[in-house]
């Protein structure tokens, strides 16, 4: 059968830029006319905003998964507030320091 050498005649897969998160077909009926909580920024969408003031994706973000904490592919108001209070204390110091006399324990 002609299908086991080309199953898909005539078929050419989009670009990695031209799909949904580099995986998914933008006209795919998946993603067409999904319902979007309020409270979500679809990550195209903030990849356009940071381009709209001049930044480049890459500088800014080396791993989009390390925001989208649900992996729903999409930014939530509760990540981005996340990103407003990255750096702040959020384990008790008798944590930190059982976490640091095990690391020295350890190595």
């Amino acid at each position: 059968f002609q299908q086991y050498i080309d199953p898909f005649p005539g078929h050419r897969p989009l670009d990695e830029a031209e799909l949904v998160l580099g995986t998914v077909d933008k006209r795919s009926p998946v993603v067409r006319d999904m319902p979007m909580p309020c409270d979500c920024l679809p990550y195209s969408a903030f990849v356009d905003e940071i381009k709209e003031y001049g930044l480049c994706m890459d500088e800014i973000i080396s791993d989009f998964h390390f925001i989208d904490c649900d992996g729903s592919g999409n930014i939530t108001l509760a990540e981005m507030q996340n990103l407003d209070q990255y750096g702040d204390v959020v384990a008790p110091p008798e944590a930190v320091h059982q976490f640091r006399v095990a690391l020295l324990n350890r190595f």
